[in-house]
């Protein structure tokens, strides 16, 4: 079991690594203000650079758990035990945000 939680958390880091390099290097190539570059980084829609913005800080949530479990089992307990109600709060607030990015960026 431990081995294919640490399988998971390695695979959801890489695919966030990715997300964090190709959006650096398409911002770097890009030209404008800073939010033009961003959105420009992400393919032209806000919805795909606020999704890629939540996937890289989820992983590194996902890496100082599973860090601090191995350094200390308490702090690891601590940031594992969030209640339910607060991933309902974050899925509901993401879909919000989503919808008002989605609107910027559509015509």
């Amino acid at each position: 079991m431990e081995t294919i939680r640490l399988l998971i958390v390695i695979v959801l880091v890489g695919i966030s690594g990715y997300f964090l390099v190709d959006t650096y290097f398409k911002y770097k190539a890009a030209t404008g203000s800073t939010m033009d570059r961003l959105i420009a980084a992400s393919r032209s829609s806000a919805t795909i650079l606020l999704q890629r913005a939540v996937s890289i800080v989820m992983a590194v949530v996902g890496v100082l758990a599973e860090v601090a479990d191995k350094l200390d089992p308490g702090v690891g307990d601590t940031i594992k035990s969030i209640k339910p109600e607060f991933y309902l709060a974050f899925t509901v607030g993401l879909a919000l945000l989503s919808i008002l990015a989605r609107n910027r960026t559509l015509p």
